[in-house]
């Protein structure tokens, strides 16, 4: 970076001052259609664009199929699995970084789970 003189004083620029860095939190959320065939490329995502939150609905998991699968290191895997038989595909997988504090929040639940409600502390 060049700096310029000013009457016998250095001048920079002050695009050269940076913003103290800020946490980032961000949330991506798609409906998968089935967490089995498409693992890999929810796993290439997690990989490429580091999101603090991962939420996939209609991963088309049930109870015969163990949740450790699917694990991604440096993330927790939270899998929901909603055992109503007219919400077929509708169960649910959450991916947390690692070092995120969140866990289901079942006071704003539905007694009929078509959702999920998470409490996430930021920082």
């Amino acid at each position: 970076m060049c700096s310029k003189t000013t009457k016998g004083r250095k001048f920079k620029p002050n695009s050269t001052k940076r913003a103290p860095t800020q946490p980032v939190f961000n949330i991506s959320y798609t409906k998968l259609k089935g967490l089995r065939t498409n693992f890999a490329d929810v796993e290439s995502f997690l990989h490429s664009t580091k999101p603090s939150l991962l939420c996939l609905c209609e991963t088309n998991l049930d109870s015969s199929i163990s949740e450790r699968v699917f694990d991604v290191p440096g993330y927790s895997t939270l899998i929901i699995k909603l055992h109503h038989s007219h919400r077929h595909m509708h169960d649910l997988c959450i991916y947390i970084k690692v070092g995120i504090s969140c866990s289901p929040d079942a006071s704003f639940d539905d007694p009929d789970p078509p959702y999920r409600c998470l409490r996430v502390a930021l920082f």
